[in-house]
């Protein structure tokens, strides 16, 4: 995923798939540590990657007709991840 999210032509359809996974643990908390585990790696890529995953995760959990709580939640643990490693 992380690769893909890297890749310009094929990012869209990476963060879609990113996306469908947040969202599914919203309605499917059982999922939330491999989901986090996953997000956790991309961000670990490096910094581009790092900004990329936390920027979409705040437009999810944003999103103004559907915003998702899952991604609150992914967002405010990637945050103070980072701020723990800086």
């Amino acid at each position: 995923m992380g690769r893909a999210l890297d890749c310009e032509p094929v990012r869209p359809l990476a963060l879609e798939a990113l996306e469908a996974w947040v969202r599914w643990t919203d309605r499917d908390p059982s999922a939330r540590s491999v989901v986090l585990s996953m997000i956790g790696g991309i961000a670990e890529r490096g910094d581009m990657d790092y900004g990329r995953v936390r920027h979409a995760l705040r437009q999810w959990a944003e999103d103004n007709d559907n915003p998702s709580d899952s991604a609150v939640d992914f967002y405010n643990e990637l945050v103070e991840a980072g701020e723990r490693t800086a």
